[in-house]
């Protein structure tokens, strides 16, 4: 039903099984209370999320909507889009991009990933640019071109082709984006990939972590060095010393005759 109705549900902040009941007298918990928006207004409160508080004199959890608009996004990271395959010299950049910067025999596998990464940007820079302004620009020429009765059949043969293939490439770089692997491109599939990214971007939202006494911190700086210091907790060794008894659980898989021959 959310979806047929072409809604997005906010990120979740606490334990969204908001409804507690009783069953064969055993209890029961599920997801009952939901805060769900429509595709523009998900677009004006973007950092939007739903809390569920404490469950008092009810079975269910008071949910409360905090709308908050779009936040300065950072520095993007380079991503490769699948548009770019049906583009003139893509091919031919990356394999300069390969061959660039330092000497084959001393480079390593990152430098040259690297390096063609930089090479796809600039040549990306150079293309002409595409998405719902060229879609938008070219129905307008092609308009134009339709109430002109001096305008060519080639003309309005070209526009009409160009268009199609921009309505192309926009639904590949939303299926992309969703990752919806299991539907296949189809005629008016844009909008719905495009809401599977938004809703797939709303659940992956972090909007806020406990620190280290447990207390709520909503703080971007904060929420960065909480999560930086608990992966480096979580990495780091405590530098054990007896192995036996745990590893003495373990079935051996190479016997000595197998290691010797891998050594």
């Amino acid at each position: 039903m959310i979806r047929h109705c072409a809604l997005l549900e906010f990120p979740v902040v606490g334990d969204s099984l908001s409804r507690r009941g009783w069953r064969d007298k055993k209890p029961i918990r599920c997801l009952l209370d939901r805060a769900l928006a429509n595709e523009k207004l998900n677009d004006l409160f973007s950092n939007s999320f739903t809390e569920y508080l404490t469950m008092i004199a009810s079975d269910h959890k008071p949910v409360l909507a905090s709308l908050e608009d779009k936040i300065r996004r950072g520095r993007s990271c380079f991503r490769f889009d699948r548009r770019w395959l049906d583009k003139e010299g893509l091919f031919d950049t990356i394999s300069a991009g390969w061959d660039s910067g330092v000497a084959a025999s001393t480079s390593n596998f990152m430098d040259k990933i690297i390096n063609c990464c930089h090479a796809i940007s600039q040549w990306r820079k150079a293309q002409v640019p595409y998405g719902r302004e060229t879609i938008e620009d070219l129905k307008t020429h092609l308009s134009a071109a339709q109430e002109d009765d001096t305008a060519s059949v080639e003309v309005i043969l070209e526009l009409t082709w160009k268009l199609r293939e921009a309505y192309r490439d926009e639904e590949i770089y939303w299926y992309q984006k969703s990752r919806s692997r299991w539907m296949r491109f189809g005629d008016q599939n844009t909008s719905y990939f495009h809401a599977q990214t938004k809703q797939r971007r709303a659940k992956n939202h972090i909007v806020g972590l406990h620190d280290e006494t447990d207390q709520w911190v909503t703080e971007e700086t904060r929420v960065q060095r909480i999560a930086a210091s608990y992966f480096q907790g979580l990495f780091t060794s405590t530098d054990p010393t007896d192995f036996e008894e745990p590893l003495g659980e373990i079935c051996m898989s190479i016997t000595t005759d197998m290691n010797d021959s891998l050594t």
